[in-house]
């Protein structure tokens, strides 16, 4: 039997774009998608004194990435809550890694943790079967005649950044017209 939490992500996963927003606060945790963050760090998860985790999100970042950085530190909370729990939480820096001068860094949180991290927020937001879903009805938009996609198209449905979008197409081998 699946989880609450599992069944949550796999229905916020049918629809493009993710809403990530009303994912994250049907989880129960707290968001501020558009704080009031350091230059240099893009996001952080932190456990508030009340005990109840609150994702922020640099404002000063496009809302694509900002989506990015809510789902990367979702996938902390999902996938790294224990390591979380030892300190509190964790910022990460423009590169998604964790930056050792914040106030919140977690010297428990290495670079296999910000891989997974990334890996959980681009399947999240680009779940493969939507993005090959969609980029076949993009192909198909012309009628008869087949034609590749272009990256704004693709990238704009997902509300995701360019170099997301490729990243996740080039690595499904599908291809996209700049």
């Amino acid at each position: 039997m699946r989880s609450e939490v599992e069944r949550l992500l796999a229905d916020y996963r049918e629809s493009a774009p993710v809403n990530i927003e009303a994912l994250i606060e049907n989880l129960g945790i707290g968001l501020d998608a558009a704080a009031d963050l350091p230059d240099g760090i893009s996001g952080h998860i932190k456990r508030e004194d009340s005990g109840k985790y609150v994702i922020r999100a640099n404002r000063s970042e496009h809302i694509y990435r900002r989506r990015f950085t809510m789902a990367h530190e979702l996938g902390h909370f999902i996938l790294h809550k224990s390591i979380l729990d030892l300190s509190g939480g964790v910022n990460d820096n423009v590169m998604y890694r964790t930056d050792r001068d914040a106030a919140a860094y977690n010297s428990h949180i290495h670079a296999i943790h910000e891989r997974q991290a990334n890996s959980f927020a681009a399947n999240l937001l680009m779940p493969d079967e939507k993005v090959r879903e969609i980029w076949q009805q993009e192909a198909n938009a012309s009628g008869h005649v087949a034609k590749t996609p272009d990256l704004p198209t693709m990238y704009r449905r997902f509300e995701v950044s360019p170099s997301a979008m490729k990243w996740k197409l080039n690595n499904m081998e599908l291809e996209v017209r700049d």
